[in-house]
Formats: C-alpha cells, sequence, structure tokens
C-alpha cells in the first residue's frame, strides 16, 4: 500500500483495510481500491483476484495493487485507482496485463507480479476489523 497514507490513516506502514472500513473512510490507496472493485464485484460473480505488479524505475522499486478479472472470452483486465489501472479485458495473459499496468502506470521495467485470491487468503475481507495484507505473502 501507500506507506504514507497507510501509516497517517491506519498507524500501520502497510495496511489493507477491509472494504466496510474503506466504506466508511471514503479514501484509500491502490489496494484499498483494488480491495474495494473485490467486494463490490463479487456480488457479480468475480472471484477477488487481486494482481501485485512489482516494477524498477529509476533504480527505485515500486509497487502496485489492482483488482484483477477475466471476461468469458478469457481476455484479462483490470480495475485500480488511477486511470491507467483500468484496462479494458482485452489482454491475453496475466503477464502482458502487468507489462502494461508497468508501462502506462509509472512503474518502469516489470519485474514481478503475482495474482492472490483475496477470499481464500482473507475469506471475511470485506467486513471484518484487521489487517488484510498480501505483502506477507508476496
Amino acid at each position: 500500500g501507500g506507506n504514507d497514507f497507510d501509516l497517517k490513516t491506519y498507524g500501520e506502514s502497510d495496511y489493507w483495510a477491509s472494504f466496510k472500513r474503506i466504506h466508511e473512510k471514503k479514501i484509500d490507496d491502490c489496494d484499498g481500491g483494488a480491495l474495494a472493485a473485490a467486494a463490490l464485484l463479487s456480488d457479480d460473480g468475480f472471484p477477488p483476484y487481486i494482481l501485485i505488479v512489482k516494477g524498477h524505475f529509476s533504480g527505485e522499486e515500486r509497487m502496485h495493487a489492482l483488482f484483477l478479472y477475466r471476461n468469458t472470452e478469457g481476455k484479462y483486465g483490470s480495475i485500480g485507482i488511477n486511470k491507467a489501472d483500468t484496462i479494458s479485458p482485452l489482454m491475453e495473459s496475466v503477464e502482458s496485463l502487468s507489462e502494461s499496468i508497468a508501462k502506462e502506470g509509472g512503474l518502469g521495467t516489470l519485474v514481478d507480479y503475482e495474482v492472490f485470491d483475496l477470499g481464500a487468503v482473507s475469506p471475511d475481507f470485506i467486513d471484518n476489523d484487521r489487517n488484510n495484507s498480501l505483502m506477507k505473502w508476496f
């Protein structure tokens, strides 16, 4: 997550709030946007997949979280808090989607990416009162 934002808002350097807390505060960083999209779209049958993209830009490592989805034709798309994050499901693979996000989203060169099923890691992510961070898994 956005370390400064999380530290100021939640008192922890990396905090993934539940959808309930995000909805109450009406603001969050990239992981909150991904989690909110996962919560809202789970009602429509989309699995709560979170894509973590790691890039390298000007000697600095950068990470970003997005909601990942797949349409009925098997193409991948994403939803996030930045304009460049919302990509229609046109990508053949998660890797090509991650490369596009890294390039267009200012993360630089794609270093790595990982997909997590938030529902498997934190089944009550919609309304719990704890940190749902996936960073311990990445």
